[in-house]
């Protein structure tokens, strides 16, 4: 008896195996607000919740919408804080007449992304920074760190509880 043969697979199938990062299908569903709780018209329309890791994260309910929102605003900060010196916040004029609107813009970012690292452990603050500033996903974060899988989360969820009572929503 001879081995049973894999089925060929077909040219570009391999793609269509994990269009999200749970490896399913997208799911969409409306987007949420800052705070995780209510809804809030997005001009894209729903939003795929297996591409954001805290929505994905919270749609199954892994951290708690208190966990969502501190990540939204620690990303808020990091996009702020990558706003390059040419860039114009406000459209028209070019990027020589609102340099210090951008620079102090980006500069405050960037202090209340010291101060929450500041008041987060070094161990949260790489897994945090790991999951919600880089997107990685939870068992690459755990690759990273040293943990398995299941380690990670915990982890995870402590540094958001931080992260959480550093911006004071619980």
């Amino acid at each position: 008896m001879g081995k049973a043969r894999r089925k060929p697979r077909a040219p570009g199938n391999h793609l269509a195996l994990k269009p999200g990062h749970d490896g399913l299908p997208p799911v969409h569903r409306p987007a949420r607000d800052i705070a995780g709780i209510g809804k809030r018209n997005a001009p894209d329309g729903p939003q795929n919740i297996n591409v954001d890791r805290l929505e994905w994260l919270l749609a199954h309910k892994l951290i708690e919408p208190h966990h969502h929102a501190a990540g939204r605003i620690l990303q808020r900060h990091a996009e702020q804080a990558e706003i390059s010196a040419g860039v114009s916040l406000v459209g028209g004029g070019g990027g020589g007449g609102n340099a210090s609107t951008l620079s102090d813009a980006k500069c405050d970012a960037l202090t209340e992304i010291n101060r929450a690292r500041a008041a987060i452990s070094p161990l949260n603050w790489r897994v945090i920074e790991l999951v919600v500033i880089d997107g990685a996903s939870m068992e690459r974060a755990a690759g990273k760190m040293g943990y398995n899988a299941r380690g990670a989360l915990p982890v995870l969820r402590g540094a958001l509880d931080q992260l959480g009572r550093h911006y004071r929503l619980c």
